[in-house]
């Protein structure tokens, strides 16, 4: 079962964080259409 929380820690962590950064700074492929158009 620890093996399986890791694996999903490591592969929600980066998605997670990268949604989260993509808001503020650098804008996530996912959130360009709808973030990105306010920030032009």
């Amino acid at each position: 079962m620890r093996a399986g929380v890791d694996e999903a820690l490591a592969r929600w962590r980066p998605i997670a964080l990268s949604e989260l950064e993509g808001l503020d700074d650098a804008p996530a492929p996912g959130w360009t259409l709808g973030s990105g158009t306010e920030r032009g």
